[in-house]
């Protein structure tokens, strides 16, 4: 009987000690090695966007705020480098909204938006009893590209919005047309989506930034706009006048003839601009 039970329990113990080094192994390997923030803050474009060809990047980045923010300062180096071509500028910037969005909770609102694509749209095209735009049009469709979020997640949503919506009017100024030249003080859509390889992805996360910068300066700053997007039906906001900014942008038809009739809304000075040019590649 004793020899039995030693046989019996070699298999079983040998069983149990495979199962502890298993799971010793697989947790070890589950774990993604840090980021080097430091490296990340000096990275070149071209670096960046090899790293970000692993969807592993963008899972540590999301768990990494200061990785982010060193990788979103490498690109501003570029993007702001008046030495550097009018091109590679455009496409740092580029890449910089498309790092943050993946890289940060904006990555949620992209998922979001496409989810709810028919009531976004339905609540963009929203009016009033008399007919006209309803007003709170833009706050009830982030508050849908937000459901679920926490106040603090809104907050810090928010910040990355407005980091984007910078690094947006940064290709708006660099494409936009110079004067003398036909069409002179527009937007020129070729150049301006150079840096990005999905139009309509990209577009996407532009919109979302520019209502989130609007949203975010009329509502007094990151922190007051986040409490009002989340517990208020209709947010009463410091001003209106990003908004109303950003919705002269939204309704422009032919940025190519309005842009130019209209100086208060030149891309030279109007940094919303850019929205009557993506606006063609959304998907709602």
């Amino acid at each position: 009987m004793k020899r039995t039970f030693l046989v019996l329990s070699l298999p079983l113990f040998l069983a149990g000690c495979a199962q502890i080094f298993d799971a010793n192994l697989f947790s070890s390997l589950d774990k993604l090695p840090p980021l080097d923030s430091g490296k990340l803050a000096n990275a070149s474009v071209v670096d960046i966007q090899q790293l970000a060809k692993d969807p592993t990047f963008y899972t540590q980045l999301k768990d990494d705020p200061v990785a982010l923010t060193n990788t979103q300062d490498a690109l501003n180096k570029v993007a702001d480098d008046t030495n550097a071509s009018d091109p590679d500028r455009i496409t740092a910037a580029a890449t910089l909204v498309t790092v943050t969005t993946n890289g940060s909770g904006v990555a949620d609102l992209a998922t979001s938006a496409i989810d709810n694509a028919s009531t976004i749209k339905d609540t963009l095209a929203a009016t009033t009893t008399a007919g006209q735009p309803e007003p709170n049009r833009f706050v009830n469709a982030i508050k849908i590209f937000l459901a679920g979020k926490t106040e603090p997640e809104i907050k810090i949503t928010l910040d990355n919005l407005i980091v984007m919506a910078s690094a947006l009017k940064n290709m708006q100024t660099l494409s936009t047309i110079p004067a003398l030249l036909p069409l002179a003080g527009t937007i020129d859509s070729n150049t301006f989506f150079t840096g990005s390889t999905d139009q309509g992805a990209f577009a996407q996360s532009a919109m979302m930034a520019a209502i989130g910068q609007a949203l975010t300066i009329d509502g007094g700053g990151t922190t007051t706009a986040a409490a009002a997007i989340l517990f208020q039906t209709s947010p009463v906001f410091v001003s209106t006048v990003e908004l109303d900014a950003f919705t002269k942008a939204y309704e422009v038809t032919d940025p190519t003839t309005v842009l130019v009739a209209d100086i208060l809304y030149k891309p030279t000075t109007y940094s919303y601009a850019y929205v009557a040019t993506i606006k063609g590649k959304l998907p709602f």
